[in-house]
This record gives structure tokens, sequence and C-alpha cells, in this order.
């Protein structure tokens, strides 16, 4: 095996937080990493310096057609570079444009074999004979049935990546796993041979620590960011100290503006902890968005905003989220000839706006975003290029340094189906120091 410090990484992920959340991984095992947006200013050189590159494709909600394309052209880009292993970060339940981009980056290096481990244990993913769980519950049983983009109707993993793929999947089960390791490298040979992709099953840490030094020489893997946390370890690398936000980001007066756009139950939850601890909220109208009000009711939304942000308190902005509502605003989009997903990216735009208009207007640099699509408006419209990533809030969110076209924004952008209650409020305090 080569040195770890030599072992360079290369990852593409199909969303913001998932890119940041793979980033975190590594980071906290020492090894410099740098979260990229991938579009055409993207350029070999800005993977120079870096153990790792995360490169943001945003390609989830896109035809597999058009999510290929962009893995590809990512996959390509990056082997300009000296990588050693090329990441292909997926959602942790699989939704998106599975089957597609990972056949794409596989067959952008010509490898006839991929390692795929979904498994996130401390986020209550699991894997048991290639069916999928989350906290013990089959995935196609779980909240992700009503996924309004990607529903769950399949858990066995296999299945869900034949639906764009036609290669065959095997199973590394739980019980090679166990087998002494001369027994489980024989197995997972066998696998190699007859199988492009070996998907593992994961039923804890130990297991992803095990799996870890399995393919610790793999070339390709795919999947969730959860094995990025053992995969350093194998290859000998100690992990690093947290990293402090700059001076620069001492408390100066200014609040923290907080954006919630997903309509997951975790969201939900966290929305109304925020509540309870009296943070002062206003929720951004859809209806007024698709009546063409979208800049007045972002102006809206931006006076309230900074007026409390200004004032050194933390300011709630979310989307309306009562299933009512929700429902009602997707029968008039329908009846605007828009369906779910250009409603969403029509709610998300508002989001970007106030937050680029509420930060300028404040002086204000930091952020809390909640949901894939939200993150990544608002670090579309403040001109972010490159996230470094600082240290772990919770399981899978850390604290970011962003770059943008104005400065630099201190950020969280989370995944809308996961964290504690109390996330938002914690996410709040860690850019606020």
């Amino acid at each position: 095996m080569q040195s770890a410090h030599h072992r360079r990484v290369a990852v593409v992920a199909d969303d913001i937080t998932g890119a940041n959340d793979i980033g975190l991984m590594f980071a906290k095992n020492g090894l410099n990493t740098a979260v990229i947006p991938f579009d055409t200013h993207t350029s070999a050189a800005d993977f120079m310096g870096l153990d790792v590159a995360v490169l943001n494709t945003d390609s989830r909600f896109d035809t597999p057609a058009a999510a290929a394309g962009k893995v590809r052209r990512a996959t390509e880009l990056l082997q300009s570079s000296a990588f050693d292993l090329y990441f292909n970060k997926t959602c942790s339940v699989f939704r998106g444009n599975i089957g597609a981009e990972l056949d794409a980056m596989q067959s952008a290096l010509g490898e006839r074999c991929s390692m795929v481990v979904l498994g996130f244990p401390k986020l209550g993913r699991t894997t048991a004979g290639g069916v999928h769980y989350l906290n013990g519950t089959r995935l196609d049983q779980s909240p992700f049935v009503n996924d309004p983009i990607h529903p769950a109707t399949e858990a066995d993993l296999r299945r869900i990546l034949a639906r764009q793929s036609s290669r065959t999947s095997a199973v590394f089960t739980a019980e090679m796993l166990d087998l002494p390791e001369t027994a489980r490298r024989a197995a997972l040979a066998g696998l190699r041979e007859s199988a492009a992709y070996v998907i593992f099953d994961v039923r804890d840490q130990q297991d992803l620590r095990a799996i870890a030094a399995l393919i610790a020489d793999a070339r390709n893997i795919c999947g969730s960011s959860a094995i990025g946390e053992e995969l350093p370890k194998a290859w000998g690398v100690s992990a690093a100290a947290e990293q402090p936000l700059p001076p620069e980001f001492a408390r100066d007066g200014r609040g923290t503006l907080i954006l919630a756009g997903s309509l997951t139950e975790a969201t939900q939850r966290q929305i109304a902890f925020l509540k309870r601890q009296g943070v002062p909220w206003t929720r951004l109208n859809p209806d007024a968005l698709l009546d063409g009000g979208e800049d007045r009711e972002a102006a809206r939304v931006v006076e309230a905003a900074a007026a409390a942000v200004s004032e050194g308190r933390d300011y709630l902005v979310h989307t309306a989220n009562d299933p009512q509502a929700v429902a009602a605003s997707k029968s008039r989009a329908k009846q605007r000839g828009l369906d779910a997903a250009a409603l969403g990216r029509l709610i998300s735009r508002a989001v970007g706006k106030v937050a680029f208009h509420a930060l300028s207007q404040t002086g204000a640099r930091r952020a809390v975003a909640a949901g894939g699509d939200t993150s990544m408006a608002v670090s579309e419209a403040l001109g972010i290029r490159r996230m470094a990533i600082l240290h772990e809030i919770e399981p899978g969110v850390p604290a970011m340094l962003g770059t943008g076209r104005d400065g630099r924004y201190a950020l969280v952008f989370k995944s809308g189906s996961f964290g504690s209650d109390a996330f938002l409020r914690k996410a709040a305090d860690a850019v606020n120091v």
C-alpha cells in the first residue's frame, strides 16, 4: 500500500451537503481537504496542494443522462491530477441518479469492478443482505417513501442500482466479513471477478473499520461518506485537531442567518426546536412566488431578517412546511405548468436571494442552511468557490469556511434528513464563536 500522505483522494458528489459530509470525514483525519463546485470555471489548478478534492456536480435532480455526463466530465478532469482513489459520493439512502452516475465514473476510470459501501451506522443507515435499513426499518417502509422527488419504493440496493445500470452487482455479506482475513479476502476476490459492483453489508462502525482495511487499496469506491472516516485510519493516518474559525469571525454583534428549506421530518423538528427557544422567524410564502412576486417576497423576508441579524439576534427563515399548505402550493404550481422539482427550484432561488441580500445589508458573515437544494442556492448566491472543512458539529455535518466573491463566510450546510432536534441551534452557535 502507498504511504497515507501520498494516497490522494478525488471525490465526485451529487449534492453540496453530501460533498461537505464526505469532505469532513477526510478532513478530521488530518487530510488537507476542500469542497469545490464543478462548473465551467473548475480546473486542475483548483486541486493543487490538496490531499482530498471534493467536486460537487449538483446532479441529484438532473436527468440520468445529464447526471452521467457531469460525473464523466468531472472524473476526466480529476484524472488530470495524480489521484489514487476516486470516490463517487451518493446519498446515504441511494436517492438520485445512482446507476447512471456510478456507471459514468467506472467507465471513465476504465475500472471493471467498484466497491459500494452505503452504510452509515452513526446516522442509523445499515445494510443486511444487500437490503438497506433506516433505524432498523426497511428503506421502502421508512419516511423516505414520502420523498417528493425520489420516493424510496425499493430497499434492495441491487434493484435500485439495476434501475439505471445493466451492470451486475453482488453482495459482500456480513457473514463474509466475519470470516478469517484470508477467507474474507478470497471471498471479495471471487465477487470482483463476477460483478461490476460489490455492495457491502454494514451493521455497525466496527464493520466499516473492517471494510476499510479490506478495500484500502481500491481505486473506485461508491456510496455514503461514512467509509471515509475509516479509510484514512486504514492508511495509517492519525486524527487531526479541530480547526477553529479565524479570528475575523469572533463575536461582532451580528446574529446568524438560518435558512431551512427541507420538508423532511428531521428538519421540521429542528425548526420547531428553534421556535420553542424563542428564535424570531418568518415563513417564505410560495404562493407569492407563484404569483410572480419573487422579488417582493424576498424583499419582505430580507427586511425582517436584516433587522434581527443587525441587532445580534439569530433569525430563522423557513419555507412552507404544513402538509396541507405544501399540497396546495404544488397544486397551484401544477396549474401554472410547474412540477414539484420546478417549484422547489423557484423556492430555493428565492431563499438564495434572501441570504445574499440579508448578509450584504448587515455585513454579517454567518449562515446555516438546512436542505440540499437550500444549501446549494445559498452557496450559489454567495458565489462560493471553495469551502474548507473546519470541525464536526454532529455526525456528518461540519462547520466550514467558504470563500465567495465578496469575501469569506462561516457556513453550515446540512442535509435535510438527519441531525438532532437541537442541530440548528448547535450550528448557529458553531459559527458564532
